[in-house]
C-alpha cells in the first residue's frame, strides 16, 4: 500500500512538472508561430 502511494505521489509529482514545463513552451511555440504569417504580411 505504502509503495502504491509513494509511486502514485511520483506520477503526480512527474505530471504536475510536466504540465508546468509544457503550459510555457506551448504558449512560446503559439506566441512564435502565430505573428509569422502578419510579419510576412507586414514585409509585403
Amino acid at each position: 500500500m505504502f509503495h502504491w502511494i509513494y509511486d502514485h505521489v511520483i506520477n503526480t509529482t512527474f505530471f504536475v512538472f510536466a504540465a508546468i514545463f509544457l503550459a510555457p513552451a506551448l504558449m512560446m511555440g503559439i506566441i512564435w508561430l502565430l505573428p509569422e504569417p502578419d510579419s510576412k504580411k507586414d514585409k509585403r
